[in-house]
């Protein structure tokens, strides 16, 4: 019985070591680990990691400096792990987009409020389906309602589990505020 490497001819052979070469090429859209003339870059030194989420199918608490918690380019910026407002209307927070089971739940918003101008408000949501589904809101329009670091509770009732959960906070030019986590827990 002859072999696979018999039965190939030489151009047939010299096509599959330039094929199996180009699997380990790297792709040209990677940088490379070492560009010629470098040295190549020191190990990373262990840091201890703050976690930024807890994130199961009935629970979510979760810091605004979570990089999966985004914002509208030009609506506001993280500053000191808190995503603050600056003046301009928009999407100051949403995300996480994660999967969530049905049931009724309570969101928390915790930061703070400097200001709501006249005419102004903040209005926090919770969304799927890109936004297109609301399972439940809040709008402030004064700073009667904060307490603390809470800015914020509203109850969600979620009829069905969802793939993309996301919390939203939309301010607008007059509010100034600073939100630094959110929760979203089981009402029992």
């Amino acid at each position: 019985m002859k072999t696979l490497a018999t039965k190939l001819t030489p151009i047939s052979l010299a096509l599959a070591l330039v094929l199996l070469g180009a699997c380990s090429k790297q792709p040209d859209d990677m940088p490379p680990e070492k560009m010629p003339g470098e040295q190549a870059p020191a190990p990373e030194t262990p840091t201890a990691a703050t976690p930024t989420a807890e994130i199961s199918s009935t629970s979510l608490k979760i810091t605004t400096a979570d990089p999966r918690v985004k914002n509208w380019d030009g609506v506001g910026e993280l500053k000191d792990g808190k995503l603050t407002s600056n003046a301009t209307s928009g999407y100051l927070m949403f995300g996480p987009k994660v999967p969530f089971d049905a049931g009724k739940y309570m969101v928390t918003i915790k930061g703070h409020v400097a200001s709501i101008g006249d005419g102004n408000h903040i209005k926090f949501d919770a969304t799927s389906q890109s936004g297109k589904q609301v399972h439940g809101l809040t709008r402030l329009e004064s700073l009667s309602n904060i307490k603390d670091d809470i800015i914020a509770n509203f109850e969600i009732d979620i009829q069905e589990p969802i793939q993309d959960l996301e919390i939203r906070a939309f301010v607008t030019s007059g509010v100034s505020i600073s939100i630094s986590a959110y929760e979203v827990t089981p009402i029992l």
